[in-house]
């Protein structure tokens, strides 16, 4: 799966929207910018209307989100390990 910058997505979602006007379809748009139909509807409703500096907080939110989650799934399974222990069922 390749992962788009930030700017890669806007710059994409901003000729996407110049080519629909000229009155291209959503395929069309899509080929023409080298993504899916279906990832390109997802870039603008997720970051339609945002600018620039909005969709790379967006992004780096999203990845923060994945690394907490990540460590909060280590400490549960960690907790659980200890409380086996603690009950003598290990």
């Amino acid at each position: 799966m390749e992962r788009h910058s930030a700017e890669a997505i806007a710059t994409a979602l901003r000729d996407g929207e110049r080519l629909e006007r000229a009155g291209r379809t959503v395929a069309q748009v899509a080929a023409e910018l080298g993504i899916s139909p279906s990832t390109y509807r997802s870039w603008r409703r997720r970051y339609g209307q945002l600018s620039d500096g909005e969709v790379a907080r967006i992004k780096s939110l999203e990845r923060e989100n994945a690394a907490l989650r990540r460590v909060l799934i280590d400490k549960e399974l960690e907790n659980e390990a200890l409380r086996e222990l603690s009950r003598g069922t290990w």
